[in-house]
């Protein structure tokens, strides 16, 4: 179970315009697989891209790796059509990240108010 709990906020409009042109990720952030010792997909490396100040805004950190977003692994790579159909339209996205080795829950509220 995770032990730390950090919250932010994405503006739902930003999240519209990565969905419009799903290229411009890359300017938010950069991933690579990560592989368990067994060789299996464990979850994805993050870095900041190019806009590394929203990155770490929205409470990622380089080297964080994420593991499961709203209850579903990444271990599992059938798995991303069904995330990112699910985050398009989500008021909210949980994220289980390993970092320095522990885990830990980043909650990222998408428009509203408070984080």
């Amino acid at each position: 179970m995770a032990r730390a709990e950090r919250q932010a906020r994405l503006d739902a409009r930003k999240r519209d315009r990565y969905y419009d042109n799903p290229e411009s990720l890359s300017e938010l952030v950069s991933v690579a697989a990560v592989r368990s010792a067994d060789g299996q997909l464990a979850g994805y490396r993050v870095s900041p891209g190019p806009k590394g100040e929203e990155f770490q805004a929205l409470g990622f950190r380089p080297g964080d790796v994420v593991t499961e977003v709203n209850g579903l692994s990444l271990s599992d790579p059938s798995n991303a059509l069904v995330l990112y159909q699910m985050l398009k339209s989500a008021s909210e996205a949980n994220f289980v990240i390993q970092r320095g080795g522990s885990p830990m829950n980043l909650t990222v509220q998408v428009g509203g108010d408070r984080p």
